[in-house]
Formats: C-alpha cells, sequence, structure tokens
C-alpha cells in the first residue's frame, strides 16, 4: 500500500467517525504522541481530526505540549 493510499484510508475514516469517537480519539492520540516514535502516523491523525471535528481546549493543550516536546526532542539530533 502506498503513501498516498494510506492518507486517504486514514481521512475517510476520520469522516465516517461519529463526533463523540473522534474526541476519544484525539485525546487517546494527544496521549500517545508523548511516547511514540511512529509521529507521522499520529501527526495525519491528528491534522484530519482537527480540520473535521472541534476537540475541547484541553485535548488541544495535550497536542501542543506533547508535539512541542518532540519538536524538541527532535531537535537535538
Amino acid at each position: 500500500m502506498s503513501y498516498i493510499q494510506c492518507f486517504i484510508i486514514v481521512e475517510l475514516t476520520v469522516v465516517s467517525l461519529p463526533k463523540m469517537y473522534a474526541e476519544k480519539i484525539t485525546k487517546h492520540i494527544a496521549i500517545l504522541l508523548g511516547s511514540t516514535t511512529h509521529i507521522e502516523f499520529y501527526v495525519q491523525w491528528v491534522m484530519f481530526l482537527l480540520n473535521s471535528y472541534q476537540p475541547h481546549q484541553t485535548i488541544i493543550l495535550t497536542l501542543y505540549k506533547n508535539l512541542s516536546k518532540k519538536y524538541t526532542d527532535l531537535s537535538k539530533v
């Protein structure tokens, strides 16, 4: 499966999610971003989730905190 196909599959999955599940998944991914090595995969999900749904402010702050931490860690390499 190509990169573009994966991208489209993620987008279609997010668009078909009910709002209740989208918020839960966004929260889960926000927490996972603090410890995962699969950053690009989760950022794709986050991008589509944020464009499709309006998550709670605390979820956005968690995303910001964990992505900022990853950015700082990667900039040291």
